[in-house]
Order: C-alpha cells, then structure tokens, then sequence
C-alpha cells in the first residue's frame, strides 16, 4: 500500500476527516491545504489517482473523495 492509497482510505472511509483537519494547528493546515493543491490541480488527479486507489466496490464514491479532499484546501 502507497502513502497515497492511505490517504484515499482514509479520506474515503472517514466521514469527519474534514472536521478533524479543521480542528488541527494552523500550521498543518497550511501543510495539507498546499500538498492537496498541487495533487487537485493535476487533471488527472480525480480519475487516475482516486479511483486508482478506491477499491471497484467504492469507484462511486470517487466524487465524495474529491470533495472531501478539496474542502480542506485553503482558498
């Protein structure tokens, strides 16, 4: 398993993962917000890299996952 695929585990099976970063120093904040900002600004991203990593029986939740990622990038 890659750190990658952790994270989409983690972003796809916890539904208050956004509430825990929101929770977290601001300087983590910052941390997360710009690593998930280069990866959602890469086309690809939404398609290759998370549905590549949610198993078939999650591909619906591909959307979800992308949600979740991008409301913790700070605007």
């Amino acid at each position: 398993m890659t750190y990658m695929e952790d994270i989409i585990t983690v972003f796809n099976g916890n539904s208050q993962i956004v509430e825990h970063i929101s929770k977290a120093s601001q300087d983590v904040r910052e941390y997360i917000s710009n690593e998930f900002s280069m990866l959602v600004a890469d086309k690809g991203f939404k398609v290759n890299c998370i549905s590549g990593h949610l198993s078939n029986e999650d591909k619906m939740r591909v959307e979800l996952v992308f949600e979740r990622i991008s409301s913790v990038i700070i605007k």
